[in-house]
């Protein structure tokens, strides 16, 4: 900042008269301030009004322009509490006929009450409860139980020491939703879904598991006596290897462990792909990282990927070796063995290659497990044990459970039935929620239950299209007379941004009305909003063909109030005859809803074509030029060019106004140097005479 000192030797204050000398020539720089300032709020009255018009294209012209948004249908129920319906756009039209036969369910269990003095807590162990039941568990026996959750097959292992939370842990790990209530010394069962495919169940492998299942109250009778329950099932299957005597047959035995070992192995086989790409996402991963700790975390998690991969791999090899080595194996068994084997040492190289990567060993071998054996092993105890419950020649032991079993719902619609894990069906464009079982009215020939019907019908939801059309109208006329309003406005010729020394003179109140007034004019007779409005209205304007003739607006009762009824800015606004919430029109006929009605094809052609006219015009308004960036309804590029070269200009004129500043403080500096002169040399004669 330059340092000046001056009116010493005048006593003039030079300053103020620079300043003053200054201003009266910087008026070229306000006004150029004034048109940039004026010019910016242009540009930000563009801006915002840009943004109404892109999302009108981009919502309401770019839904409504397919017909698909016409394809609205509404189903209305005869009898509401036997179900719901949501209603697609592919539904059919017409009347049907529903019942609801049953309800889904989600497989529970309500345990039997562990004791009456509440002294069973999470702590205590299967052998307290058993002797609470007056049972006993085989001292040093493990305990096995199998679980069936859904699809998903699971064993847990515990031991006379496990406590009841130890239990419940274990079914939750199995999937299922397991809680001891301590209060009401019950343990509560569910299976993770709805349905007889979600069920659950929990068998015992062995007497000694049967009795930790009875002492914990898990067992129930509906488990081990009705044909529909899982575990039942599950029973059944193993005691089909006894005789009528009691007698295991080994051969058929021997078969069913033919048959469980090739499940298994089939189950581990479609693990392969999960657990290989498990084992690659994790060394893909591995090559992002660069934190020491989530390297160390990524190659934790790798080996052990690694090693489930390379166990499953071994278990299976070894099992279809066996079986290609086999000398009973006919030819097709042993070539699809081949094809097992082949998968298992690819799933292994891949992971001694992803092992190899982080520059560790190949995983080992698992140490001698031979599946068929291992099933066999554990399927020989378990028939005993199923033999045991299905021909109830257990001692001791209780079934003081509860349990409600996982069934599908099933409904009959148009006298064809369908069942569905939940209570929800999708049915040819229909979504129907079952709420409760149809009223038995009686039975047929054969003793089956007769459900009572109720009627669907399906039709075109009118009230749908009207307000979806509505909705159209109602921003096209928002925007049309905005656009109008703006394109109109009053001028504001007079009318100036204001200088800091203006403003200083107004009040706030002032400022905001005065700039308010230009504000609203800075957009009359722009040239770029009447295209748009004339783009606007000579479109609305247009009639169609459909079906070989010819509709326009006015055909389905919209039409303008004419010049002399509508209000100022608002010609251009579109009115529906019948419409409720408009008093303008709210007494005219509804031509719209008859239509939508009986000539739905009508008004969908129309619309389609009209929306579809209007937003192709709107686009082309909006292409990319020279001057206009794409989606946008104004030349925003020339705006922004106008906008820097003011910058410059002012620029310029602000150098122009320091270098006169400059000039004006040299001539006054040589002012001054000239009057200090001339008093020193008045003072030189003045003390010459003096003398």
């Amino acid at each position: 900042m330059t340092m000046r000192i001056s009116g010493i030797a005048s006593g003039l204050d030079t300053d103020s008269m620079v300043q003053e000398l200054v201003k009266a020539s910087s008026s070229k720089k306000e006004s150029l301030e004034k048109a940039q300032t004026k010019l910016e709020w242009k540009q930000e009255a563009w801006k915002t009004f840009n943004t109404k018009v892109y999302s009108f294209f981009n919502n309401q012209l770019n839904n409504l322009k397919y017909e698909s948004a016409f394809n609205k249908k509404k189903t209305t129920i005869a009898d509401s509490s036997i179900a719901s319906i949501v209603t697609g756009d592919n539904a059919v039209n017409g009347t049907q006929t529903l019942s609801v036969k049953r309800l889904a369910k989600s497989g529970y269990l309500t345990g039997g009450k562990l004791s009456s003095d509440k002294s069973v807590t999470g702590k205590t162990t299967l052998a307290e409860l058993a002797k609470k039941s007056g049972t006993e568990l085989a001292e040093g026996e493990e305990i096995s139980l199998r679980v069936k959750n859904g699809s998903e097959e699971s064993t847990i292992s515990l031991s006379a020491n496990s406590t009841v939370s130890d239990v419940v842990s274990q079914l939750k790990e199995a999937g299922l939703t397991a809680n001891f209530d301590e209060t009401n010394q019950r343990i509560f069962i569910s299976a993770s879904g709805s349905g007889a495919e979600n069920d659950f169940a929990i068998n015992a492998s062995s007497m000694n598991g049967l009795v930790a299942l009875s002492s914990l109250g898990l067992l129930a009778k509906e488990d081990i006596a009705n044909s529909d329950s899982a575990a039942y099932q599950e029973y059944q299957y193993w005691n089909e290897a006894y005789t009528a005597d009691g007698a295991l047959d080994e051969a058929v035995f021997q078969q069913k462990v033919k048959e469980t070992a090739a499940n298994t192995a089939a189950d581990l086989l479609e693990q392969l792909s999960d657990l290989e790409k498990t084992v690659e996402d994790l060394r893909n991963e591995r090559a992002t990282l660069t934190s020491d700790e989530d390297k160390e975390k990524n190659y934790a998690a790798s080996e052990e990927a690694q090693k489930k991969l390379a166990d499953a791999a071994n278990v299976l090899s070894d099992y279809y070796k066996s079986i290609v080595d086999s000398d009973t194996a006919t030819a097709e068994e042993k070539a699809a063995a081949q094809d097992g084997l082949d998968r298992a040492f690819d799933a292994y190289d891949v992971a001694k290659n992803a092992a190899a990567a982080m520059g560790a060993e190949a995983p080992s071998t698992v140490a001698s497990y031979n599946l068929a054996s291992k099933v066999e092993s554990d399927s020989r105890a378990y028939a005993e044990t199923a033999h045991n419950v299905l021909n109830s020649t257990i001692n001791g032991v209780s079934a003081g459970a509860v349990r409600i079993l996982g069934q599908d719902a099933l409904i009959s619609l148009n006298g064809a039935e369908f069942t569905s894990d939940t209570n929800n069906f999708t049915i040819n464009g229909l979504t129907i929620t079952a709420n409760s079982v149809s009223a038995i009215t009686g039975q047929d020939a054969e003793g089956n239950d007769i459900y009572a019907e109720t009627s669907i019908n399906t039709a075109e939801d009118v009230d749908a299209i009207y307000d979806m059309i509505k909705g159209f109208l109602k921003e096209y006329n928002d925007l049309i007379k905005e656009m109008d309003t703006l394109y109109n406005a009053d001028s504001s010729k007079g009318y100036e941004p204001l200088t800091d020394d203006e403003k200083d003179a107004m009040s706030d109140t002032e400022i905001e009305k005065w700039e308010q007034k230009i504000k609203d004019s800075l957009l009359r007779r722009d040239s770029d909003l009447g295209t748009l409005i004339n783009t606007f209205k000579e479109t609305m304007l247009g009639s169609y063909t459909v079906n070989g003739k010819k509709y326009s607006l006015s055909s389905f009762g919209i039409s303008t109030l004419g010049y002399f009824k509508s209000a100022d800015n608002e010609r251009g606004v579109y009115h529906i005859d019948g419409d409720a919430d408009d008093s303008s029109t709210s007494g005219n006929t509804d031509k719209l809803k008859a239509m939508i009605a009986s000539d739905p094809d009508a008004v969908k052609g129309f619309f389609t074509q009209l929306v579809g006219d209007l937003q192709s015009k709107v686009n082309d308004i909006m292409t990319h030029t020279d001057y206009r960036s794409v989606y946008h309804v104004y030349d925003d590029k020339r705006l922004q060019t106008e906008y820097d070269d003011y910058t410059k200009k002012i620029k310029e004129q602000e150098t122009k106004l320091q270098d006169l500043e400059d000039r004006y403080y040299k001539q006054f500096s040589s002012m001054e140097t000239a009057l200090s002169k001339l008093n020193s040399q008045q003072s030189y004669i003045s003390s010459l005479f003096g003398s």
